[in-house]
């Protein structure tokens, strides 16, 4: 319960030689899935 999925991949430029985004973009993103800095992650 309460676990999202956020491929990594979908924090980078793709293609052949793939990037990190600018950090307030991942920010961004991971904040849109629910992922904020007061919450407990788990990665695997």
């Amino acid at each position: 319960p309460g676990a999202v999925h956020l491929e990594w991949l979908d924090l980078t430029t793709g293609g052949e030689a793939p990037e990190l985004l600018p950090a307030e973009e991942i920010r961004r993103r991971l904040e849109a899935a629910g992922i904020t800095p007061e919450k407990e992650v788990l990665t695997h």
